[in-house]
């Protein structure tokens, strides 16, 4: 599991786009990139600020696929989330900001 390391000030972290709530600091994505208005899914990438731990979530907005071209765009949502959450996750290494800790 990530973590924050201790020595961060959390106010670092929201230069990456992380905003604060009570108990995390939170970096929303809706999908399909630029939520067209058929958004299915949103994920959130959070950061608990007591433990410093690096969650990511995916949650489908919707309830049921039932048709392919619309399976097909939600294997793309995910597999973007995916891109995404990476693409945070080493700009937050680079920065030397985050630690590898046991679950």
């Amino acid at each position: 599991m990530l973590k924050i390391k201790d020595n961060v000030d959390l106010k670092e972290i929201e230069k990456f786009g992380f905003k604060q709530t009570n108990t995390y600091l939170t970096l929303l994505l809706y999908y399909p990139n630029g939520n067209s208005g058929n958004c299915r899914y949103f994920s959130s990438i959070k950061l608990d600020k007591e433990t410093r731990k690096i969650e990511f979530n995916l949650e489908n907005m919707s309830c049921w696929c039932n048709d392919l071209e619309q399976l097909d765009l939600d294997f793309e949502n995910i597999q973007y989330s995916y891109e995404t959450f990476k693409k945070v996750i080493d700009d937050l290494i680079k920065a030397d900001l985050v630690e590898k800790v046991e679950d």
